[in-house]
């Protein structure tokens, strides 16, 4: 939370795609409303209430359509999603 202004002002000056955050440090009384960011959707896996550190974020232009998905993995923290891929084709007639 205490640097979440200068992720705003990084994300605004690199319009990246996808943004993933390590360590976040959130727990659930953090509300979504405060995280997010204009354009993306947030997926997040908080860390224990009663252990410090942990936690791990998912930011993802709305516009590539990310759903969240299951995966079996020994990892405690941990976000999955799923990308529809899309394929551009297009021709130029000289």
């Amino acid at each position: 939370m205490n640097k979440f202004d200068n992720l705003e002002v990084t994300v605004n000056r690199y319009d990246p795609d996808i943004i993933g955050i390590t360590e976040s440090w959130c727990t659930p009384s953090v509300p979504d409303t405060e995280l997010q960011l204009i354009n993306y959707e947030l997926f997040r896996h908080d860390r224990d209430s009663e252990n410090k550190g942990g936690g791990v974020s998912l930011y993802v232009k709305s516009k590539l359509k990310p759903q969240e998905t299951t995966f079996t993995s020994p990892f405690k923290d941990q976000v999955w999603l799923k990308l529809p891929i899309c394929i551009l084709v297009f021709a130029i007639v000289l």
